[in-house]
């Protein structure tokens, strides 16, 4: 007889009476390492779950006839916050539980069956492809994917998923995408926009019938709690910093207020007006209330608030709207609401927020304070007390400084969170940071045009070796977490930029300094494909680069064994490095390289030409430390 089902655990603090119990797999059901389905990650959600009833009840209903349902939809309206919602109901039914997996624009085009394998934590086999590891791991699999394709070639996606559904007879697939994928057996849920009244003027008794206006107002709830809250306890952020995690908060009143019919007219006539001009996009919608409540912050009433928001979205809509020629993008509303709350912050907000967008996906705190402080001049310069390079020198000033500026961009943070713009991603315990992908990109456009887009990008580059080797030291952990990927993603943007822009020092950096990342995450093949792709760069050059290619050529000699190469061509590697150090009169790549060919000679074989080497090698460390004895003397 089947077991019985262990209780579902308790509603988190942010959901409403009404909404239906979290339904999680049993800790005991969730795998090991090797065989495990990733870490749930869940977003910290501000609002609860409004509308998508009937597109959530058909993905409810279709999984259990179909292995492959695809959400499709315009930017902003829900896709992915839909399809958590149905993985988060359905998570019980899946032995392996529940594992998203992104496919972003970063994923090189034959790594999309690497990216899968990774999500599901398969262990690397010896001489295996990615695709051949995959679809080994997802036989005996019985697990639930939650795959974005929003920003990948959907082709590709397609092809992997296809093959990975016919291996897995128990894995099946929800995939948010701009357009369907076009396989077999797939069936299209299309999420069009939130239900919106069509009058200008709705009665308060049938105003919670609308979608839009519950998602407005329940927003605005949640930021209103949150707003009195920090001013009825002014040791909130300090008490919160000693926590392990922030905890959301829940805040009824307006929607008891919209379900009771007790909303003032005047407010949901203004918010009609509001859930019109945004067309009832949910991404616009929640940046409406986010600008909505930073006026009443600052002491207006919620019914003023939202008539002047409205007046200003009307004032600003109405002319690009009404342009001749001028197409009206189904994102329009997203840039507008975007353009309206990114007006309301403070200029070192504005390009706090920017220079945050350069990340690849969600990111540490301690990263973004990094690289907020790493983009500010250092103070002591900015303030005429020294020159630069001394401002760069351990004295107590500098230290003051440094700490001053961490101070500063932590508060940034905390106001972006507050703001809506930044939010916070619970993985496993490890929280992280990320910003919204249609608000990423028009804040990276921005950065563009602001002159600061390579700045702010030679600062990510330049400190993540840093933050790789402070990863690294984290010890060894048996689970591949939101950490490593968040590294991989900004390695991988910060290789693409630094080879496009010629900036090879970088990139060699962070090609010596992530070795480890690229093995830990079975991704060696990739790791070779981009040292080749810096390679080129650095040959194509007028100029002669012998020692930047001493060190590519070190980088690929290391690799080749790992991705299991003939170990030919590691011994053709070593030799050029050999050489380009007797180039560079470079006495420890010299070294280095017959170390490496010792070892990969004895692999093949030949211990003749090992033992020769050996011979080298020992002629010239003596005579190394022969100089060194003649030198201390």
């Amino acid at each position: 007889p089947t077991p019985p089902a262990p209780p579902a655990p308790p509603a988190p603090s942010w959901q409403l009476p009404s909404e239906p119990p979290i339904v999680t797999a049993p800790r005991a059901a969730q795998p090991a390492f090797g065989a495990a389905a990733s870490p749930a990650r869940t977003q910290q959600q501000l609002t609860p779950f409004i509308g998508r009833h009937a597109e959530l009840s058909e993905v409810l209903g279709l999984i259990s006839i179909t292995r492959l349902i695809t959400l499709v939809g315009a930017t902003g309206a829900g896709k992915a916050r839909l399809a958590h919602e149905a993985a988060r109901r359905l998570a019980a039914r899946f032995r392996d539980g529940v594992v998203p997996v992104a496919l972003s624009a970063l994923t090189p085009d034959d790594g999309f069956a690497a990216a899968f394998a990774l999500a599901l934590h398969l262990p690397a086999g010896s001489g295996q492809t990615p695709l051949a590891r995959l679809l080994d791991g997802v036989r005996t699999r019985e697990v639930l994917l939650v795959v974005d394709c929003n920003e990948c070639d959907g082709a590709l996606a397609a092809h992997t998923l296809d093959a990975l559904l016919a291996a897995g007879p128990n894995v099946r697939a929800i995939v948010t995408a701009s357009a369907p994928l076009g396989l077999c057996n797939e069936e299209v849920v299309t999420l069009g926009p939130l239900r919106t009244p069509e009058q200008p003027r709705v009665n308060a008794t049938l105003a919670p019938e609308y979608d839009a206006l519950r998602l407005l107002f329940a927003r605005l709830a949640t930021l209103s709690a949150r707003r009195e809250r920090q001013r009825v306890s002014p040791q909130t952020s300090q008490q919160t910093s000693q926590q392990t995690s922030p905890r959301p908060l829940s805040g009824n009143a307006l929607l008891t207020a919209l379900d009771g019919g007790a909303m003032s007219q005047a407010a949901i006539d203004a918010a009609v007006l509001i859930t019109q001009l945004l067309a009832g996009v949910p991404l616009a919608l929640e940046l409406a209330a986010a600008t909505i409540d930073q006026n009443m912050r600052a002491g207006e009433p919620l019914e003023s608030a939202l008539a002047r928001y409205a007046q200003c979205l009307d004032a600003l809509i109405g002319p690009r709207i009404e342009t001749p020629g001028v197409p009206h993008s189904r994102s329009a509303p997203i840039t507008l609401a975007f353009d309206l709350h990114f007006a309301r912050l403070d200029r070192r907000a504005r390009l706090h927020l920017l220079r945050l967008s350069m990340f690849a996906g969600e990111f540490p705190r301690c990263a973004a304070i990094g690289l907020l402080g790493a983009c500010e001049p250092p103070m002591a310069a900015s303030t005429g007390v020294g020159t630069p390079e001394q401002t760069h020198e351990r004295t107590p000033a500098t230290l003051h400084d440094a700490i001053r500026s961490d101070a500063l961009a932590d508060a940034a943070l905390d106001a972006l969170t507050e703001a809506g713009l930044v939010e916070e991603i619970d993985s496993s315990g490890q929280w992280m940071l990320h910003i919204r992908r249609p608000v990423r990109h028009l804040a990276r456009d921005m950065l563009r045009d602001a002159g600061e887009y390579d700045r702010t990008a030679l600062a990510l580059a330049t400190g993540l070796p840093v933050r790789l080797n402070a990863h690294r030291k984290r010890g060894e952990r048996a689970h591949i977490d939101a950490l490593d990927i968040s590294d991989l993603e900004d390695l991988r943007a910060s290789l693409e930029w630094s080879t496009q822009c010629e900036r090879f020092e970088t990139a060699i950096s962070l090609l010596e300094g992530s070795a480890w990342l690229w093995t830990r995450l079975s991704l060696e093949p990739e790791y070779l494909q981009r040292s080749r792709a810096v390679l080129a760069g650095v040959q194509a050059g007028a100029t002669p680069r012998r020692r930047d290619e001493m060190r590519v050529h070190a980088v690929l000699a290391s690799t080749l064994p790992l991705a299991h190469a003939p170990v030919a061509q590691a011994i053709a590697a070593w030799e050029t490095v050999y050489e380009l150090a007797n180039a560079c009169a470079d006495s420890a790549f010299r070294e280095r390289a017959l170390t490496g060919l010792i070892v990969c000679c004895s692999e093949a074989g030949d211990t003749r030409r090992a033992a020769e080497l050996q011979a080298r090698y020992d002629r010239i460390v003596k005579a190394g430390n022969a100089r060194s004895g003649a030198a201390s003397r």
